[in-house]
């Protein structure tokens, strides 16, 4: 790994640029490189790009912008279920659902079938060629990620890592949403390594059951809720799909050497002087000139007497430009 050496003032210069930039933000430094997932971001700031550098972390602000949005709507939608909830009587899951049971283990050799998903408590982990449970029901993980919650229409596989909530007098995604947004399912949790809950706890677990009809009038607004967060989720990832194609483009610009596509180029390295004496002692003997080697784009050339070469096994190879008041200007 090649590390740029530049000088105290440059370093200096760089470190106070981002003390003021990141100095009341809630992201740091190492949350850019993350989401642009590129360490070469940084040679904007050896270049003294900080109006692009400053563009960029502005982007990724965006993002951030619209997931506290999303936090605002799923906050609003749980203090909208237990206030049109809480006055309702309390029943327990066992009292309106008549078939709670696990699923069922396959090994990993037989999840590669193409009809079926396999669940297993981080979702779909795989495929099967013939199913566990059908129709309309709620998975919730057993052990593990307790509180994992998710509804199913249709035909699927679930693992014995699930508890299957299924035939209820309810509305079945009325239940699923207390459960997922009410249900406080880790309160349950028990174990030192992995945490799990027992049918017992999942049998008496409280929820409010209101008639029927507010039941529907909530999962309306569940629904109107969960399009405006999907949008939101939708313009993150755009908005991080667009971040790769900005900082790729930017830093391979940058970077990658196009032949006569710019005129001239600074280096801001300063000739090696420590390797002249072995270099000289590998030149054709016909010459005496000074032979030094200078780094453009993180590749080595030979400088000399102002004209900079490139390098091929060792020796000079094809001319590449000529050096004058610290930049090369390319032939």
């Amino acid at each position: 790994m090649k590390i740029p050496m530049i000088s105290i003032e440059k370093q200096n210069k760089i470190i106070n640029f981002l003390d003021k930039l990141y100095e009341n933000k809630k992201i740091k430094i190492q949350d850019t490189i993350n989401y642009y997932e590129n360490n070469n971001l940084f040679k904007l700031l050896l270049d003294e790009k900080y109006e692009i550098f400053e563009k960029l972390i502005e982007w990724q602000e965006q993002s951030l912008e619209l997931s506290k949005q999303i936090e605002f709507f799923k906050n609003r939608l749980v203090r909208y279920l237990f206030l049109n909830t809480c006055s309702y009587e309390i029943k327990k899951i066992k009292s309106i659902c008549s078939n709670i049971k696990t699923g069922k283990n396959k090994p990993s050799d037989n999840k590669k079938g193409t009809l079926y998903p396999y669940y297993g408590t981080g979702g779909i982990t795989g495929y099967t060629d013939d199913f566990l449970v059908d129709g309309d029901y709620i998975l919730t993980a057993r052990n593990g990620t307790i509180g994992q919650t998710i509804l199913i229409s249709g035909k699927s596989f679930p693992s014995d890592h699930m508890f299957i909530i299924k035939d209820t007098t309810e509305n079945i995604k009325y239940i699923y949403l207390v459960i997922n947004y009410l249900g406080k399912l880790t309160e349950f949790a028990h174990g030192a390594t992995i945490q799990g809950i027992t049918k017992e706890n999942l049998n008496n677990l409280k929820i409010p059951i209101p008639p029927l009809n507010i039941q529907e009038e909530i999962i309306k607004y569940y629904n109107y809720n969960d399009k405006i967060i999907k949008q939101l989720e939708k313009e993150i990832d755009e908005n991080k799909k667009m971040s790769k194609i900005f900082i790729s483009n930017i830093i391979n610009n940058e970077l990658n050497e196009e032949p006569n596509e710019e005129p001239n180029e600074e280096t801001n390295e300063e000739p090696n002087k420590e390797t002249n004496e072995e270099i000289n002692e590998e030149t054709n003997d016909e010459t005496n000139d000074e032979i030094q080697i200078i780094i453009l784009k993180n590749k080595e050339y030979y400088l000399i007497n102002n004209e900079v070469y490139t390098i091929k096994d060792n020796n000079k190879d094809k001319l590449y430009g000529y050096y004058k008041n610290n930049k090369v200007k390319k032939i």
